[in-house]
């Protein structure tokens, strides 16, 4: 069962690990993400930093759904979900949709013909080469299909080419993309009439408000620094004249090329954020693209590590190569992975094999967490589906922050030993300052029907619960073994504290007075230096008769309750104005 949309509070339990937290209130109030020039965030939740693409679900229906996503987001794609946001005061950092690689807009549109005319006044009127922003076929091409597999084959197309094939003029033989969805030119990303024009463009974009509010920055698709992004495969043809008459997949230096268009657009948009859709690749190309911006956006990146027979430890290691250069990195969940699809894999440490697949995807995100830079977007469940229907509560679990970077944790070849199905394993460890990560990485596989083999039962340093999706705790382990790309997070039961709050009235005017409770309960081991910190309500002001010595600072009530012996219990109230 889900809990209610909305919480009031957020709890901070030092030194103390919380067992339980139930509040319940009319509204939910969990700060407000902030992200200033010098990229700094004031994260939502105490583990995670969130992102979603609004524009792969619907607006919300309804008010608890737009406050369940600003009360969720630290960073979105704003699509539809913009104004609905920006008239809200969310304190979400809403990214606009856009691409450099082509224009925006399909030239079967009048939009699109009216953006093509734009860029050649602008560059014509600079005194540079209109025909130059665009990629030309060399000789007559065929395209029947398009380069990434997840897009279906298309209506084949001919395009002339120049000069080598029949076209007539230079402008015959531009290069089109994306023919079954409608047909984009492929911009040639070094030209300086398509690198003036984009950040000319994209500037507007941000400066000029929608229905009165402005986008805060700039996420870009299909810049991932590899040619098959912009360019179908051809069935003929297929030489492209900017890069020596070679084939797409000869050509090398397109993400030179693109994050040379890059640096163009930022320098031109100055303090806000843009970040480039880098897709699943965890590459030297993709990675310069995103050092040229504010850092890289994945996508499918989960699934297409074991399609491109990579394991999860190389893109861990890419991420930090990201965050480390003070860029951001959006660890994106796939769509549709390996373990939802595969008949024989089994839920392992999870209740069922979803579940196993979203934590692959949230553990993999601690693993390479780095700071407050790396950000995790976790799949949609459909077009029309509300956030809060397939929000992972496990998100929201307070598991710390990271001790120190990963290691090595078990290894079949150190150990001697195999696995159920006779292979070989790897165990990464990853310490968190309220839990632990476990992970066994893709070694060496090639057989997907391993996905269930399991390695031995290995001892744990005390007694810990695997975290599911939803935000509860399994039964007490002391012992674990994990299948094939499987993650878990384990919090210890040895804690002491439980912590549950709520408050005396569900309904009040403005004016009126309500008390809140906070109730706490020692385990079975001392708890020492307890501080129980708890921000003021949101919609609530001047707080009183806070009870027990409590302190208010920066808007945060503080209580000190030193050392708390095994099984003691209390409480600690404030009262507050509703505004």
């Amino acid at each position: 069962m889900r809990k209610k949309l909305f919480l009031i509070g957020s709890l901070v339990f030092l030194l103390a690990i919380i067992g339980t937290a139930v509040y319940f209130i009319p509204k939910k109030q969990k700060g407000r993400a902030e992200i200033n020039p010098t990229g700094i965030v004031q994260p939502l939740f105490a583990s995670t930093i969130n992102f979603h693409s609004l524009n792969s679900i619907a607006p919300p229906a309804n008010e608890a759904e737009w406050q369940f996503e600003i009360s969720h987001l630290d960073m979105a794609i704003g699509s539809a979900h913009f104004e609905g946001l920006k008239s809200r005061g969310a304190g979400t950092y809403l990214f606009r949709y856009t691409i450099l690689t082509a224009p925006e807009n399909q030239l079967d549109t009048t939009a699109g013909q009216q953006e093509i005319d734009e860029m050649k006044t602008f560059c014509e009127g600079r005194g540079l080469n209109f025909e130059d922003a665009f990629l030309h076929y060399t000789d007559d091409t065929t395209i029947t299909q398009q380069s990434d597999p997840q897009y279906p084959s298309s209506t084949p197309l001919t395009i002339k080419g120049w000069p080598s094939g029949t076209a007539m003029q230079r402008s015959e033989s531009r290069v089109i993309f994306n023919v079954g969805y409608g047909k984009i030119y492929s911009l040639y990303t070094a030209s300086p009439c398509a690198q003036q024009y984009k950040a000319y463009r994209n500037k507007r974009h941000l400066t000029t408000p929608q229905n009165g509010y402005y986008w805060d920055g700039l996420y870009v698709d299909t810049f991932s620094g590899r040619p098959r992004d912009t360019l179908n495969v051809p069935s003929s043809g297929g030489h492209i004249v900017e890069y020596d008459n070679k084939t797409w997949d000869q050509i090398t230096n397109v993400a030179q090329d693109q994050a040379s268009m890059m640096r163009v657009v930022k320098s031109e948009i100055g303090a806000a954020l843009i970040l480039p859709n880098i897709a699943n690749y965890v590459d030297s190309g993709a990675r310069e693209v995103s050092l040229a911006a504010d850092g890289g956006s994945t996508e499918f990146l989960c699934a297409e590590l074991h399609r491109d027979g990579l394991g999860e430890k190389v893109a861990w290691d890419f991420a930090k190569s990201i965050t480390s250069q003070g860029k951001y990195f959006v660890w994106a969940q796939a769509e549709a992975d390996f373990e939802n699809n595969l008949p024989y894999v089994t839920p392992s440490n999870y209740r069922s094999i979803e579940e196993r697949h979203d934590m692959f995807a949230l553990t993999s995100y601690f693993m390479a967490k780095d700071s407050n830079k790396t950000i995790y977007a976790q799949r949609s469940k459909g077009w029309t589906v509300p956030l809060s229907t397939f929000w992972d509560e496990a998100r929201e679990y307070d598991i710390g922050q990271p001790v120190g970077d990963y290691y090595l944790w078990k290894d079949s070849a150190v150990l001697g030993n195999k696995d159920s199905a006779g292979l070989a394993y790897k165990i990464y460890r990853r310490d968190y300052t309220k839990g632990m990560i476990l992970f066994r990485t893709f070694v060496g596989w090639s057989d997907d029907t391993n996905f269930g083999s399991q390695t031995p039962q290995f001892s744990l340093d005390g007694n810990y619960k695997v975290l599911y999706p939803d935000g509860t705790l399994g039964s007490g382990i002391s012992q674990i073994g994990l299948s094939l790309s499987e993650g878990v997070v384990l919090v210890p039961t040895q804690a002491g504290l439980t912590l549950t709050k709520s408050v005396d009235k569900t309904q009040v005017v403005s004016g009126g007075i309500i008390t809140y409770t906070i109730t706490y309960t020692n385990g079975t081991s001392a708890s020492n230096n307890v501080v129980i910190t708890d921000p003021i309500p949101a919609g609530t002001s001047n707080p009183t008769a806070i009870s027990n010595g409590g302190t208010v600072s920066g808007g945060v009530i503080t209580w000190n309750l030193g050392n708390l012996s095994p099984g003691a219990s209390g409480s600690v109230t404030f009262k507050v104005t509703v505004n």
